[in-house]
């Protein structure tokens, strides 16, 4: 795999031996998925993140804070890696799997960053278009 920030979660093999560690090491790439804006803007898409990649349902109570949706993730990662092997393997794959395509992503101008600039530039349009009714003699010059 590519050097990447992520190396030693990454380069781990998913064997017995080594789930303790791949536990631990799946924390950091989770808090920069979860905690920061870089994949997911809005708390809500990160329910996209967590049904297709990490194969759960949570409620949406848990999207509204950051935070707390971290920390369900990782204890439900500790959690697998004690009780259910396979279920522990297929969250890992999942995030190792969402890692790879972001990288892919960043390589090549991601739909993420299209996506925000497009949204962004909607929302100036939508501001001036309001400035313009609430005050439209102060907003002559701007244009």
């Amino acid at each position: 795999m590519k050097n990447t920030k992520f190396e030693n979660f990454l380069s781990l093999p998913i064997e017995k031996k080594f789930v303790e560690k791949i536990k631990y090491e799946c924390t950091s790439p989770l808090a920069d998925i979860i905690l920061t804006k870089n994949y997911y803007r809005s708390n809500i898409e990160l329910k996209e993140f967590t049904a297709n990649y990490l194969q759960e349902d949570y409620k949406e109570y848990l999207f509204s804070a950051r935070p707390a949706l971290y920390a369900k993730v990782v204890r439900d990662i500790f959690v697998a890696a004690e009780k259910d092997n396979d279920k522990f393997i297929l969250k890992i794959k999942g995030i190792r799997k969402f890692l790879s395509l972001a990288e892919t992503d960043s390589n090549s101008d991601s739909a993420l960053n299209k996506k925000n600039q497009t949204k962004s530039s909607s929302n100036s349009s939508t501001l001036r278009a309001w400035s313009k009714i609430i005050n439209p003699k102060g907003n002559e010059n701007e244009d």
